[in-house]
């Protein structure tokens, strides 16, 4: 019930609330540019890490998704 209904429902009640007018576009922006970062990082050290792996965009994109996302997937993963 919390996870599929209430906090959904939270979220969007109070995103409809949101007063646009008071709303920082910086803070977006430095968030994506330290997203991409991190994935430039990450390519990078998946690179340095196994430099002969047959499948490297993949490799490259399970280093990046545990760079980027910590919380969500690194910590997550094995819980479930």
């Amino acid at each position: 019930m919390v996870g599929k209904f209430a906090l959904p429902a939270t979220f969007l009640l109070s995103a409809s609330r949101l007063d646009l007018s008071a709303f920082n576009v910086r803070i977006i922006i430095t968030v994506i540019l330290a997203k991409y970062v991190m994935v430039a990082v990450a390519c990078v050290a998946a690179r340095l890490t196994d430099p002969t792996a047959r499948n490297r965009v993949g490799t490259m994109g399970i280093f990046a998704l545990f760079f980027t996302q910590s919380n969500d997937v690194a910590i997550g993963l094995p819980v479930v």
